[in-house]
């Protein structure tokens, strides 16, 4: 199959989250002048254009970026059509919370006669717990079991997640796309977990670069949470929700910094990991089962195997969580560090605005037992003690 898009095209990669959106991102953000070389304009200036996506897609900015934020999108969009490049690349995983009437808009404003929409996707059974991981990495309280519940059980009257479908039904998230951009215009990519080079080398293809220019970057600050680390931050967002702090300040001080420290460690290779119940598995497969034949009958492009959508987990992880959840003394302890280091404007570099005068003034005057106890308490009261369940689903 020839995936080559013709000169003049601006592709938009729209996700959703948990398709390899980081892997490209990565790649495209860390080879720019290869890019440029073979006529490629990747758009934006850091690894995604998440405030213009946001923008674009939900009229809203991130917490803490200032107001003017959504202007980032008409900013984008002259970035793109004053580009001489061949092709161009627009590429966040925050578009596809677009309705369908927001999706026909963003066509339109890209270009309807040149915009390539690319959706990529992988088993929903997988997407799911790593969603779920995202979410209290955002500043969500609930947890596993209540938040399953809601997705599947209560899909009609809960305000949990209310994107998490808009994203993640599938065919319906093609359906949509495809009606704004023109069946022609969309291209589905099922990744093939078995070949690593696979999601890359399928964006050479179709932007005519040379095998290999999609250069892939370290990915350990994206790597999955084990369980002892999700369900401290958990603790963490609850204890923070409770000093009655802004979610301009989470942002910066966690979503932005700390979270983000954290995943810099190396966990050990027998800490707990995370587990879906398998009620939630089967009732996922189920649903994989409605959406792959609407995909195959919807008249897109599709590179990949749309079977492997239906590939059951492994094992491992499946089951329930367990009673008591070991909390490690080096995660928390590197948390509490990425807090100080954020509140004292060393944190990450790409991160929104500063921490407020008061809540700065009120961390910069807690000792340092206080503010590892900011962390650590809810956690039993002892670092790396045994943490009993909480099933309360507190948002």
């Amino acid at each position: 199959m020839n995936l080559l898009l013709p000169k003049g095209t601006r592709m938009l990669h729209i996700g959703p989250p948990k398709t390899g959106t980081t892997t490209l991102q990565l790649a495209f953000h860390h080879n720019r002048p290869a890019l440029k070389r073979h006529g490629v304009h990747y758009a934006g200036k850091g690894r995604q254009p998440m405030s213009a996506a946001l923008a674009a897609a939900s009229n809203k900015i991130v917490p803490g970026h200032p107001a003017d934020s959504l202007k980032a999108w008409p900013k984008l969009l002259k970035e793109v059509k004053s580009s001489s490049a061949d092709r161009v690349v627009v590429c966040s995983e925050f578009f596809s919370n677009a309705d369908d009437e927001t999706a026909r808009s963003i066509v339109e404003q890209l270009g309807d006669d040149r915009t390539h929409v690319v959706i990529t996707l992988r088993p929903l059974v997988k997407i799911i717990p790593s969603q779920w991981q995202q979410y209290v990495q955002d500043y969500m309280r609930f947890s596993y079991d209540a938040w399953l519940d809601a997705m599947f059980n209560k899909t009609g009257s809960t305000k949990i997640s209310p994107n998490f479908w808009r994203r993640h039904r599938h065919d319906q998230l093609v359906e949509r796309w495809a009606a704004a951009v023109g069946r022609d215009n969309l291209t589905v990519v099922v990744l093939d977990e078995s070949d690593p080079k696979m999601l890359l080398r399928t964006f050479e293809q179709m932007l005519g670069l040379p095998e290999e220019t999609l250069v892939p970057h370290d990915e350990s600050a994206n790597r999955s949470l084990t369980l002892g680390e999700i369900e401290m931050l958990r603790a963490f967002n609850q204890q923070f929700r409770e000093q009655g702090w802004s979610r301009e300040d989470y942002n910066r001080i966690a979503r932005f910094g700390s979270n983000r420290f954290l995943k810099e460690r190396e966990p050990g290779k027998d800490e707990q990991r995370l587990t879906t119940p398998q009620w939630a598995v089967d009732r996922a497969l189920a649903l994989t089962a409605e959406m792959v034949p609407n995909i195959a009958s919807s008249g897109v492009r599709i590179v990949g195997d749309l079977s492997r959508l239906e590939s059951p987990p492994a094992l491992h992880t499946v089951g329930d969580l367990p009673a008591e959840i070991c909390v490690p003394p080096d995660a928390a302890a590197r948390q509490a560090i990425g807090v100080a280091r954020s509140t004292r404007g060393t944190g990450s570099v790409d991160a929104p605005a500063a921490t407020s005068p008061a809540l700065r003034r009120t961390i910069d005057d807690t000792g340092t037992r206080e503010l590892v106890g900011i962390v650590r308490q809810r956690i039993a009261g002892k670092v790396g003690s045994r943490l009993p369940r909480r099933d309360g689903a507190k948002g």
